[in-house]
């Protein structure tokens, strides 16, 4: 394993602006338990530790000049990253049907399902799913197929459940002011999730450019996963 020094643009969006959004993310997952422990607010602050896991992980291996080994780690980040979605889904299934019939029994049955299909990405890394190299800029490259198969996993079990069960969690309320607040919620996981989708297809191009731009764009995450916890405050005290 090689270190190397490693040029501004890559500083700026490793350090600075995913350093700030690890922090802000740290903070969060301190917020939320800090309300309160039970269960449910547990499942919500792992969808913000599994994102922390990979944004950490990521600023770990920025020095690293060892393909195999960024190859590994990269996938590392990926699962973590997308995983995190599944908990989030979750917490939406519970405060529709509630603990008693989403039971901890079924909550396992669905992360490990998840989980386990969503680990096969693996499979495709004996085929150049994930390209990281001097000729990328020691950057991720994705293939079309890899890609394709994370979309398609994180779209089918986890994105679009979760804004299915959003929006009827938000016309089951009676509450005016809840269904503003829940609104906050919404918003901030559509959001979520358009910056998870702009960040893998960035790892489809090597133009550093496009991506140097969407790495400052994607400091609006702080805006979403604010909305997101500020949308389910009552949720998590009660």
């Amino acid at each position: 394993m090689v270190l190397y020094q490693i040029d501004f643009g890559r500083i700026l969006q490793v350090f600075v602006v995913q350093g700030i959004i690890a922090i802000f993310f740290i903070y969060l997952i301190f917020q939320i338990l800090k309300r309160n422990r039970k269960k449910i607010n547990v499942l919500f602050a792992l969808s913000y530790v599994f994102v922390l896991i990979g944004l950490v992980n990521n600023m770990i291996y920025a020095f690293i000049r060892d393909s195999d080994v960024l190859v590994a780690m990269n996938f590392i980040t990926n699962f973590s990253i997308t995983f995190a979605l599944i908990f989030l889904m979750i917490f939406n299934l519970i405060l529709l049907y509630s603990e008693k019939k989403i039971t901890t029994p079924k909550q396992t049955i669905i992360i490990l399902l998840y989980g386990g299909i969503l680990f096969l990405q693996i499979l495709f890394l004996p085929y150049n799913g994930i390209i990281v190299n001097e000729e990328t800029n020691w950057r991720s490259l994705w293939s079309l197929p890899y890609y394709l198969y994370i979309i398609l996993v994180i779209s089918v079990g986890a994105v679009i459940p979760t804004i299915y069960l959003s929006v009827r969690i938000y016309f089951d309320m009676e509450d005016e002011a809840l269904q503003k607040r829940w609104l906050y919620f919404i918003i901030g996981a559509i959001g979520l999730f358009i910056y998870m989708y702009g960040i893998f297809t960035t790892d489809l191009f090597v133009n550093q450019l496009f991506r140097l731009i969407w790495t400052l764009i994607s400091l609006s995450i702080v805006i979403w996963v604010y909305l997101m916890y500020y949308g389910v405050g009552r949720e998590l005290e009660s």
